[in-house]
């Protein structure tokens, strides 16, 4: 019983370790650490790109169905608000937004870039080609 109740959670931690862990595998970034300061916003993903002129942020979304395309929507929506974090809105750098789910349904057509930022699933994390933000 202990288990069942916590399951789903468990899953949803995982999942969100797996896309700090993997971000770098995505190409032209670092390693992935989480950010949190104070009262604002937590980002579950923050990397550094390569050369230093960009920085990842992103949201580490966890479902065990696939996120369809009002579920990818909202999800963006409400990434596309989220005040950045204070130490990188101070460099100054572009920055690019990534959401981060499992896997999206079959009839949702995402090449990596939706209008609201990067949708990243984990067939893209372990996926020799991931999508690429714009340059």
């Amino acid at each position: 019983v202990l288990f069942a109740r916590f399951w789903e959670r468990l899953l949803a931690e995982a999942w969100e370790e797996l896309c700090r862990r993997l971000v770098s595998g995505l190409g032209p970034w670092g390693p992935g650490s989480r950010w949190w300061h104070g009262d604002a916003a937590e980002w579950d993903v923050v990397a550094e790109s390569l050369d230093g002129e960009r920085i990842l942020v992103g949201e580490v979304k966890w479902s065990s169905q696939p996120f369809t395309a009002r579920g990818l929507d909202i999800a963006h929506r409400a990434l596309a608000a989220r005040p950045l974090p204070p130490p990188v809105l101070r460099e100054g750098r572009p920055v690019v937004r990534a959401l981060f789910v499992p896997a999206v349904a079959k009839s949702v057509r995402t090449a990596g870039m939706d209008r609201e930022g990067l949708t990243v699933t984990a067939q893209d994390l372990f996926a020799s080609e991931p999508p690429q933000p714009p340059t």
